[in-house]
């Protein structure tokens, strides 16, 4: 009995320790996406994808609602493709919410050092731990002076991963709060 629990013990340790290997989507070698990530799907197979994961044709609109009906015919996962999704459609308008860069060009630039082109992949970079690049380094020493300077030294990022860090400059960035209350005005008449 003993035995067993050990075994169980270690194998639940190792299991429970073991890390996810990520898809990186970006670099997902798609039949039916180019390198721009725009459809290349002809008609007849878009029908079929649209038929075959029962998708609403008559929801099927914009890009968005067409690049879930191609993933989800290419990956055949629900999760799969909308962790696609989400990389895919990342926007650069994102960027300066959580590394509380002033705009959408100094986001940009920022990528441009590590020759970076697509915003989600700048997210990426700049949150691997085990990213050692000095600049990256450099990076988050000035990120983390300007969240001080925002919430008064309120939250200790003395422990705080990268994500966790670029998460918090995301939930206190200015700029993100003053869309939230346009938003909410907007629709709170």
């Amino acid at each position: 009995m003993k035995i067993g629990i050990l075994f169980l013990s270690i194998f639940l340790f190792f299991f429970g320790n073991a890390q996810e290997k990520r898809t990186d989507y970006l670099n997902y070698p798609y039949k039916y996406l180019n390198k721009n990530y725009q459809i290349t799907m002809d008609s007849k197979t878009f029908e079929k994808a649209i038929q075959k994961h029962r998708f609403l044709k008559e929801r099927v609109r914009a890009y968005p609602d067409s690049l879930a009906v191609v993933l989800m015919y290419e990956l055949n996962d629900w999760r799969a493709t909308r962790e696609a999704m989400a990389a895919i459609t990342y926007t650069w308008d994102r960027i300066p919410y959580y590394t509380l860069l002033k705009n959408v060009e100094e986001a940009k630039q920022l990528a441009r050092q590590w020759n970076i082109t697509h915003p989600y992949k700048l997210y990426t970079f700049l949150a691997a731990e085990d990213n050692k690049d000095k600049r990256v380094e450099v990076f988050f020493k000035e990120l983390k002076k300007k969240i001080r300077k925002i919430d008064g030294g309120a939250y200790d990022l003395s422990d705080a991963s990268r994500e966790e860090i670029l998460r918090y400059a995301f939930k206190i960035s200015p700029e993100r709060a003053k869309l939230w209350e346009e938003i909410q005005k907007k629709y709170n008449k």
